[in-house]
């Protein structure tokens, strides 16, 4: 009977693994910088953690604005995560560089269904930061009404049950169900920015501000298990990564804080369960690195094997830290360390199976060999080792004690593994991890002697710790009047592209510097005189390339100053226009036709004016192009050297402004449905003419909605400006291009299934007001959002054709949602002039 009961145990953590496979998420791509004044430092969504994805460390510390020599004490870690099931079967989550797959993706675990929840939605890392935290929290204390602008962060803090969530993100929390940490100021029991509540680090802590917080969310669900090759456990893991800025304290400005909140979301215990946490440490220059482990201290470290850390790398050319090398520690701060191993960093060395990598959480080399004292730990023809749980956990000072610079085991590249051991995790148990990565360097100090630095200091951020965090850090002061935002050069809340054309009708000029140079995305005080320090934006005091790059690096971020307004123009003309192109060299199922098949090209070359219609005086121009991504995909994948079908590739850069040979900045950035174009002249002379800018090439999707013979849809050009070189605006208009595509299997019985009802919506743009004509739809509901995501208005039970007049609102773009009695919604973008 009891063999039996097993069989059937172990079949249903099996069916259960079967089930969430067919959930089939994607890739998490989400990234997103978490940063003071000594750390500027890279996180992702999928299990890793410090490296872009590709060959490049981010985990620059000390950071250097605008360094071109920047180092890294490490190059990537990940989250590991193993245990048995009642069965005996090994499960096992883990990640490295992702080369062979995923054991992660995106999304809690909706705890009402077991699934995955939105893995696509929640491929995203929430970023808040003190200074937003500071305004909220001032805002509400003054009259305990939240009455001023809020941070877009603040609202979108995927805290309990958030009612601005949806409005805010596009779509739902799931209900009910504890995520992003907050503390619940009103006291309601979710989380409610309006209500003066605000993001946090450790749940319910008012206390618990740092200078930034990320939050992001994974599981081991969302698809097979590729790097492993295992089943999943069938966990939650939510991530939370903060930093202090204090200039009083070296040491906690250069110390990150990881708390990773682990849910068992199996229906079933699980037993022997390791939470593992993988190193690529790669100091500065990877080639000559030492680890260690100090097992009283629950901590892992990497140090160089001389006093010499290259710089440049003589193979690999990354940055080295030069003489006096630092040390680079990783310490669990609220467990024991179990287990601590390496392996050796060749290419192809990582494990290849789930009981390979089990292996390694138990702190045993990967072909099942125990780790024991003496040499490299591998000692397996020695019947007298003496089994060890830890590797090198000696000082290297200690001559006698057992380290890998007593050793002298040079080239080893090594990966490190650090284990927690529980002896079981129950159904729906939560157990919480909290990582302090330190970085200690004396620069009198020799490397060895670092690590006698780093023993003392980790006592200390152990302490932080122990204590809440209760030190006496001295903060900088954020600016609250005139505070200068990089790359906002027109000071009015958001950076984008328009702040291009300020910055080309400055470039060049001069600016009296800033107190704190760079590109960080917060409230500068201005500098005394003031003149040009909006468009100085990393206050370097003179207008150049780098403060384009700021723009770029903070597009679409927002302060307090933001009103979502439109800064540019919707008005019909012939300036803007498309072109349609058509190729012959296409094949003929997929041939740009008039009507476009699905899964067909349509290309629109793009011009300005043209050898008749001048645009005269022409200093810059911005615009962005609209499209329906339910239809049409931008294609930018085919490049210069593959394109598609000789048809070329997507791009908005044949640069006609600088035709006569000035210096010109252009840049083409693209979202889900919309394109943005900027491009300016920074010789502050006028272009005239006119030309073609460039090709968009898109691609009729698969699925596109068919309920007629043909079907049709427009591409436009909004919210366009163009300029002169005293900054006066030139009058223009644009255009729409309709495209029509066809499913060639299309017969008359066809339906497009639960599809939106088709309404009407005129005149748009209006100055007074909007008609929404219903046709014969029945209670309808009507939402109206401003561009913050806010909803400003809304219309219940609605039929027929619905007046929805201006009145009070401000002028700008506003999205209209329509609910329909069949279930599904629609969604239309209005101006207000």
């Amino acid at each position: 009977m009891k063999k039996i009961l097993v069989i059937l145990i172990a079949s249903g953590i099996c069916l259960f693994n079967k089930s969430v496979w067919a959930q089939n998420c994607a890739e998490s791509n989400a990234q997103e910088y978490i940063q003071n004044s000594d750390m500027k430092i890279l996180f992702r969504n999928g299990g890793d953690m410090f490296w872009d994805g590709d060959i490049q460390a981010q985990y620059a510390v000390p950071y250097v604005y605008n360094s071109n020599n920047q180092a890294h004490s490490m190059f990537a870690a990940a989250t590991w995560m193993g245990a048995l099931d009642p069965g005996g079967q090994v499960l096992l989550s883990a990640q490295t560089y992702r080369a062979r797959g995923n054991d992660y993706w995106a999304g809690p675990i909706d705890e009402a269904t077991g699934m995955v929840y939105d893995c696509a939605g929640f491929d995203h890392i929430w970023k808040v930061q003190r200074w937003a935290i500071e305004q909220h929290i001032a805002d509400y204390n003054d009259n305990g009404i939240i009455d001023g602008p809020v941070n877009p962060s603040i609202l979108q803090w995927p805290g309990r049950n958030n009612p601005d969530f949806l409005a805010q993100m596009g779509f739902p929390l799931p209900a009910n169900q504890d995520l992003a940490p907050f503390f619940d100021a009103n006291n309601n029991g979710i989380y409610d920015p309006m209500g003066g509540d605000y993001p946090v680090f450790e749940d319910g802590n008012p206390n618990a501000i740092a200078e930034e917080i990320l939050w992001s969310v994974f599981n081991d669900q969302g698809g097979l298990q590729t790097q492993s090759r295992g089943l999943a456990l069938n966990v939650e893991v939510q991530q939370t990564a903060y930093l202090f800025s204090c200039s009083n304290d070296p040491l906690l400005n250069k110390t990150l804080f990881v708390k990773h909140k682990v849910i068992n979301r199996n229906p079933l215990k699980l037993y022997d369960y390791y939470y593992g946490v993988w190193l690529d440490f790669d100091m500065g220059c990877g080639e000559d690195d030492y680890m260690g482990t100090i097992p009283s201290k629950n901590t892992i470290y990497s140090y160089n094997a001389d006093n010499d850390d290259d710089n440049p790398c003589a193979v690999t050319g990354e940055a080295g830290y030069g003489t006096n090398p630092p040390v680079q520690a990783v310490t669990i701060l609220n467990h024991d360390l179990a287990h601590s191993i390496y392996y050796v960093g060749t290419q192809g060395s990582d494990p290849v199976s789930q009981n390979v990598y089990y292996r390694l959480l138990t702190g045993k080399f990967m072909d099942g060999t125990p780790l024991t004292h003496g040499g490299n730990g591998y000692n397996s023809n020695d019947p007298n080792a003496i089994p060890a749980n830890y590797a090198f956990p000696d000082n290297p000072n200690d001559a006698a004690g057992w380290s890998m610079y007593t050793e002298n085991l040079w080239g080893f590249d090594q990966r490190t593994v650090g284990s927690i051991y529980k002896d079981s995790l129950l159904p729906g148990e939560i157990f919480t991890v909290d990582l302090a990565y330190s970085y200690h360097r004396d620069p009198d100090s020799n490397h060895v002697q670092n690590v006698n630095l780093m023993e003392q200091q980790i006592d200390l951020v152990q302490q932080y710790y122990d204590n809440n965090f209760s030190m006496a850090c001295t903060q900088s002061v954020f600016c609250t009047s005139n505070c200068v935002y990089p790359g906002d050069a027109n000071n009015n809340g958001v950076d984008n592209d328009f702040d291009i054309l300020e910055m080309g009708l400055k470039y060049g000029g001069a600016a009296v510097a800033r107190t704190q140079i760079g590109d960080h995305w917060m409230p500068h005080m201005p500098p005394t005189p003031i003149t040009n320090a909006y468009v100085d934006a990393n206050g370097d005091n003179i207008i150049d390339t780098l403060d384009l790059i700021a723009n770029k690096e903070n597009w679409q971020k927002t302060h307090s100053l933001y009103t979502g307004a439109v800064e540019g123009f919707n008005t019909v003309g012939t300036d803007l226009f498309f072109e349609r192109y058509y190729s012959t060299s296409m094949p003929i199922s997929l041939a740009a036709d008039t009507i476009v098949p699905l899964r067909g090209y349509a290309v629109l070359d793009v011009n300005f004016g043209d050898a008749v219609q001048n645009i005269t005086d022409l200093h810059g121009v911005t615009f962005r192009v609209n499209y329906d991504e339910a239809v049409l995909n931008l294609n930018l994948q085919a490049t210069a050297s593959s394109p598609v079908f000789g048809l070329g590739y997507t791009n908005l850069d044949n640069g006609w402004l600088d035709d006569d040979g000035a210096p010109v900045h252009a840049r083409m950035t693209s979202e889900d449905g919309r394109i943005h174009y900027v491009g300016t002249r920074l010789n502050q002379v006028n272009y005239t003419g006119g030309g073609n800018l460039g090709r968009l090439i898109f691609r009729v999707d698969a699925n596109a909605p068919v309920n007629a013979g043909t079907m049709s849809t427009q591409v436009c050009f909004e919210d366009f400006k163009a300029i002169r070189a005293d900054g006066t605006t030139i009058s223009i208009g644009a255009e729409c291009a309709t495209i029509l595509y066809r499913d060639t299997n299309y017969t008359s019985i066809q339906k497009i299934e639960r599809a939106a009802p088709a309404i009407s919506i005129y005149p748009n743009p209006t100055n007074y007001q909007l008609n929404i004509d219903l046709g014969t739809e029945q209670n309808v509901s009507l939402q109206l959002f401003n561009v913050l995501g806010e909803m400003v208005q809304t219309i219940e039970d609605a039929r027929g054709v619905v007046e929805l007049k201006k009145g009070e609102l401000a002028q700008g773009m506003y999205t209209i949602v329509a609910h329909f009695e069949n279930g599904t919604r629609s969604t239309h973008k209005v101006l207000f002039n």
